[in-house]
């Protein structure tokens, strides 16, 4: 699962899918994110955030001190 800013700047986050199907961030920024689950995702893909909804990215908005959930379904390349 990755996570990135919708304004591209700063680094993305990428979270792995545990055996019950759950992902975690940590000590994320607030702002506003394309959150996106991607199938055999490596250290050289890069989340464009032009094309991020068009691959079925979601939006999410995280407020400090705020905990935000979201249920996602994995984009096969």
């Amino acid at each position: 699962v990755v996570l990135a800013p919708t304004n591209g700047e700063g680094a993305a986050q990428v979270a792995k899918i545990d055996a019950e199907g759950r992902y975690r961030f940590d000590k994320v920024v607030a702002g506003e994110y394309f959150l996106i689950a991607l199938e055999g995702l490596n250290s050289t893909d890069y989340l464009d955030p032009v094309e991020a909804p068009k691959a079925g990215a979601k939006r999410v908005v995280v407020e400090a001190g705020k905990q935000v959930t979201s249920d996602l379904k994995v984009v096969r390349k």
